[in-house]
């Protein structure tokens, strides 16, 4: 797994807490006023990753509203490469009448003077049991490519429709976008989907089994065909399985890029995606096994892991790897381990994770410090 991969897989242990709110006086008043749900998230985050001459720096501050509004600044550095930070932006509107908002993406890099964005209206409705969202805008970056865009989502109770369309100032028309089944099995669902991007000729297979609180499995595939590179992902939980259809939804866009991800902007709007860690619940189950595996025309790699959730706030990882270079026929073993913690009674949580080569006994160790609530 790619560095840039682990610093947005692990500070997605984003906020699923609730608040405790105090007793009232009396429980007849207690009764007339019921705890309101939390209409508020945030979540204040920091990792350090690398050794000294690699070192990286990233931190980010996420807000949400249950109404549709989020603001989030992120800020990636490596001070020991020239050109190497870079400052990321993003802004949603509340939803206004409940049917239409605004959403904007910008990434800037200030040492290189470069930047890009993106801006588009958002519009939903019902349509009796499915929801519609529609999208439309217009993006650009530095290096003079613009254009417009439409697009939208469609989803059904058994199946989801993710396409955006855009035309930029070469003249080419390009398509990002996914479809997705759920068969109902068992409380549970088969998931079938399927996506990808034709600006860069990339396929996205996602597939799995979810029964909340049961057994769950969760797969992926990605076929780069410009590159001739293969990789993958596979997440088996035994009991305590978290995933719904909501969340093989919210993976296939991440993964295939919908809402104009990866053209003149990078993923700011997801923020961080939720940690690998957390598919297990901590409460009815507690162990995860999980694998991925990579395949280019210069190397091959894989890693195996077995998580353990103690309970919600703690949990423990230990597994190891190996990458083969196809040129020098030479292999690159790698043990690692990982423990992610929250401070009792505190919205405060952090993440160590160190991975040893056993090759030429270097360390690369990865420090996550966060700040989670709800309110």
């Amino acid at each position: 797994m790619t560095l840039k991969q682990q610093i947005r897989n692990v500070l997605g242990a984003i906020c699923l807490s609730t608040i405790a709110y105090a007793p009232l006086s009396s429980q007849a008043l207690a009764q007339q006023k019921p705890a309101e749900a939390p209409q508020h998230s945030i979540v204040l985050g920091s990792i350090v990753s690398g050794e000294e001459q690699k070192l990286t720096l990233d931190n980010l501050v996420d807000y949400r509203n249950q109404n549709g509004a989020q603001i989030t600044v992120e800020n990636i550095d490596t001070p020991y490469t020239e050109g190497g930070e870079k400052v990321s932006a993003g802004l949603r509107t509340p939803w206004l009448l409940d049917h239409t908002r605004l959403s904007l993406a910008l990434d800037t890099f200030p040492e290189a003077e470069k930047y890009g964005y993106v801006a588009f209206l958002e519009g939903r409705l019902k349509l009796a049991e499915m929801d519609l969202l529609l999208r439309s805008g217009g993006f650009q970056n530095s290096e003079n490519k613009y254009g417009a865009f439409i697009g939208g989502k469609l989803v059904s109770p058994l199946f989801t429709l993710d396409l955006d369309a855009y035309r930029a100032n070469n003249g080419n028309i390009e398509t990002i976008g996914l479809a997705s089944a759920t068969i109902p099995v068992n409380n549970g669902g088969l998931y079938l989907g399927f996506g990808g991007r034709t600006d860069n000729d990339t396929l996205h297979l996602i597939e799995g089994y979810f029964q909340p609180g049961g057994f769950g499995i969760f797969t992926k595939t990605d076929l780069d065909l410009k590159n001739d590179t293969q990789g993958g992902k596979i997440q088996i939980v035994p009991k305590g399985f978290t995933y719904n259809r909501g969340k093989f939804d919210f993976k296939s866009h991440v993964f295939n890029g919908t809402e104009m991800r990866g053209v003149t902007t990078g993923t700011i709007l997801d923020s961080w995606a939720p940690f690998d860690g957390f598919a297990v619940d901590g409460k009815e189950g507690h162990f995860q096994i999980l694998a991925n595996w990579k395949n280019t025309p210069q190397n091959a790699s894989a890693s195996a892991e077995l998580l353990y959730r103690a309970i919600p706030g703690l949990l423990f990882g230990m597994g190891a790897g190996d990458s083969y270079d196809k040129k020098s026929e030479q292999n690159n073993p790698v043990v690692f381990a990982e423990l992610y913690a929250i401070v009792p009674g505190t919205p405060l949580e952090g993440w160590l994770r160190s991975d040893y080569n056993l090759k030429d006994g270097s360390v690369a160790p990865q420090i996550y410090i966060g700040y989670c609530d709800t309110f």
